[in-house]
């Protein structure tokens, strides 16, 4: 059964509502143009939004990335058995992937490579 075309949108209705006015648009295009970008720069008495990976306690702060790898299963089995004795020792059950993360900083400082200025202490916090 072939179904009707669409109706195209239309976004004349939402110019208003949705996107900045064409005018507001226009004027940073010229700005910048004429290469006074100075007008998209915070104020000096604004504070900047921008978050510093420096912690107060001077600790560097770690982004958690998402990385597939491939592990044989004994590993995984295994892996598993590591968190449920830990489970029963401590009560809370680990993520796996903290028990990974924990054996890669391990792995990483035995082989005596780090990132300039990055510590592999336990004591860094992880941003999720």
């Amino acid at each position: 059964m072939p179904s009707k075309p669409r109706t195209p949108i239309n976004y004349e209705a939402t110019t208003g509502r949705v996107f900045r006015p064409a005018s507001e648009v226009q004027a940073e295009r010229d700005v910048l143009e004429r290469g006074e970008a100075d007008l998209f720069e915070p104020e000096q008495n604004e504070e900047s939004n921008e978050r510093s990976n420096e912690r107060t306690n001077g600790q560097v702060e770690r982004r958690v990335i998402r990385h597939s790898f491939d592990i044989y299963h004994d590993q995984l089995m295994q892996l598993g058995e590591i968190q449920m004795r830990l489970y029963r020792e401590a009560g809370k059950k680990p993520k796996l992937g903290q028990l990974v993360q924990d054996a890669l900083d391990r792995y990483i400082k035995d082989q005596g490579r780090s990132e300039a200025g990055h510590t592999l202490a336990d004591d860094t916090t992880v941003l999720a």
